[in-house]
């Protein structure tokens, strides 16, 4: 598997290269190596650049844990383009038809985009455990969403993705190891972070 990831990030491709990073920080399917991880992190950036991995960087860059690399990181300031205000009035059809799907994501709490709803910044469950399902269509696709923007690096995802586990999966055990591969990538170990978490073994 790692191979598959390094050929694709050969061409570099980002998502490769993030998911080869994040590999490479935890060990999976290769001896850990921090180092050729943030490296490979600044690289996935410098690729396609944006503010979380842009905060992913700057802490395992400061991460106390890892000040023995001494790794440093120059990457140039990066300003993210952000989409015009929707207006009804003035907009194409696709605009219009974006917007629509944006408004039955949130009714429905689909959520399939950051910064709206529960699957970013609230903790609530999806209307499948409401209505009384152990796991729901929509749960499913909620864990695999989690995943996809996990295994890219982003330590958020991977916090969210635990709490997911923790709460509606049941799934301490799995709560716990996203939990340590968030850690591991910047999210901090403080028990504020992890209300109701039992102690992380090493």
């Amino acid at each position: 598997m790692t191979t598959l990831y390094q050929k694709a990030a050969k061409q570099n491709c980002a998502p490769a290269l993030k998911t080869l990073a994040f590999m490479y920080m935890q060990g999976l399917g290769t001896e850990q190596d921090v180092p050729k991880g943030f490296d490979t992190l600044v690289q996935a950036f410098r690729v396609m650049p944006d503010y979380s991995l842009e905060d992913v960087i700057w802490r395992i860059e400061n991460n106390e844990n890892y000040k023995k690399y001494s790794l440093k990181a120059k990457i140039e300031d990066y300003k993210e383009p952000h989409r015009q205000r929707f207006q009804i009035t003035d907009s194409s059809d696709e605009d219009y038809i974006a917007e629509k799907f944006k408004f039955f994501n949130n009714i429905y709490q689909l959520y399939l985009r950051d910064g709206i709803g529960s699957m970013y910044s609230w903790r609530r469950p999806t209307w499948s455990c409401v209505l009384g399902e152990t796991i729901g269509e929509i749960s499913s696709l909620k864990e695999r969403y989690y995943i996809k923007k996990a295994i890219q690096s982003y330590y958020k995802s991977m916090t969210l993705l635990s709490y997911y586990y923790k709460g509606e999966a049941q799934d301490i055990a799995q709560a716990q190891l996203w939990r340590k591969y968030a850690i591991t990538m910047g999210q901090l170990p403080f028990e504020n972070y992890w209300p109701g978490y039992p102690p992380l073994k090493e």
